[in-house]
């Protein structure tokens, strides 16, 4: 019997690094008897690294990508009907040829994308595709304020700026955080005893977080593989609110959102050479409050699914310093870049200070 693994995130805990790394090294885990399956079509016409369309379209997710694939010609009774074609196709191929896991990726596998259909319907019709298969899944968890924070920092990258306490109240409702609930969900249909569950936390130096999945996986060691960098390095606190209030300026006075892209592609350059804690965007106080709100649905996922745990399941939200020994240093940002010479940039069209002061001189042509 095929083994199928599923990791399902969630988001904000390394995937973007893990998919990045499967796909770079799919021919060879391929070779070693593991199939991570291509999908050869993605928003921009090219190979998906992950296979968050199959999860989009079990969840009913009217998302951008299956609109696109739409526009590519195929018609809603293909796109209903793509992930049982997807499920034949892989599970042929790790027949032909003799692998014995298949290993899928999909973070968006999960309430908050679920539009016309429960979550726990699209779990059923997830197993029902793999009824011949022996399925487990591996499941990262970061805590809710930690979490909060990154993937607000990740909807600034595409000009979101809401209200902070908006922002988490919008999450809560839509069920992101209640990981009782989604772990509840998970073992209903697929059993408790098959789900592998982590807690997430930052790569250490000198570690990386492929290592880390494929010993979570079981995968054998001592394969040789071409490894990818860690993705989504989030900014360091100030260049953080630079960013939104940038953002805000941006939107306020109606300027051209592709700015915004080139707003974040200037400040993470910055980032790379100055140092400082990445405390992230929230204040401290909301994240202690988010923290204290899921203190008790969290007690009772460490009772359910971490029962060799002696510790709380996360850590306390707290201020943190930087252990970052290169760079000129955190108080020479106001040198490189202020609000007062992004207005500026913005308002002339004209790279300031901020660009031909800092050590990103010679990324100048390629920015603007």
């Amino acid at each position: 019997m095929i083994t199928l693994i599923l990791h399902v995130g969630r988001h904000r805990t390394g995937t973007s690094t893990i998919q990045k790394n499967l796909f770079r090294n799919r021919q060879k885990m391929k070779e070693l008897g593991w199939l991570y399956p291509e999908i050869r079509f993605d928003d921009f016409g090219k190979h998906q690294i992950n296979h968050n369309v199959i999860a989009n379209l079990l969840c009913g997710y009217k998302s951008k990508m299956s609109i696109r694939l739409t526009d590519k010609g195929l018609t809603r009774s293909d796109l209903e009907h793509y992930p049982g074609k997807f499920a034949e196709d892989i599970l042929l191929e790790a027949s032909e040829k003799g692998c014995k896991y298949i290993l899928l990726s999909f973070e968006d596998l999960c309430p908050g994308y679920c539009d016309q259909i429960e979550f726990e319907d699209a779990l059923h019709n997830l197993k029902s595709l793999f009824s011949d298969c022996y399925i487990k899944v591996l499941m990262y968890l970061r805590s809710q304020h930690d979490w909060c924070d990154s993937w607000y920092q990740w909807g600034m990258k595409f000009g979101s700026c809401k209200l902070y306490r908006q922002w988490y109240e919008d999450l809560e409702k839509a069920k992101w955080l209640n990981y009782e609930f989604i772990l509840r969900q998970f073992a209903g249909c697929l059993g408790q005893e098959n789900l592998i569950l982590k807690t997430y936390s930052q790569s250490q130096p000198g570690e990386h977080i492929f290592d880390r999945f494929l010993n979570d996986i079981g995968f054998p060691p001592g394969a040789n593989f071409e490894y990818v960098r860690n993705q989504n390095v989030g900014l360091r606190s100030s260049l953080l609110k630079i960013q939104r209030e940038g953002i805000i300026y941006i939107k306020e006075n109606k300027y051209d959102e592709s700015l915004i892209k080139k707003l974040r592609m200037m400040l993470t350059l910055i980032d790379q050479k100055i140092t400082g804690p990445r405390d992230g965007i929230l204040p401290l106080a909301l994240k202690k409050e988010i923290y204290d709100d899921w203190r008790q649905v969290n007690q009772q996922v460490l009772k359910l699914y971490f029962p060799a745990h002696s510790e709380p399941l996360f850590e306390e939200p707290g201020e943190t310093t930087s252990n970052d020994k290169q760079g000129p240093g955190i108080e020479l940002v106001s040198e490189l870049v202020s609000m007062e010479s992004v207005k500026l940039w913005l308002e002339t069209g004209v790279t300031t200070d901020f660009v031909l002061t800092s050590p990103i001189t010679s990324h100048k042509k390629q920015i603007w």
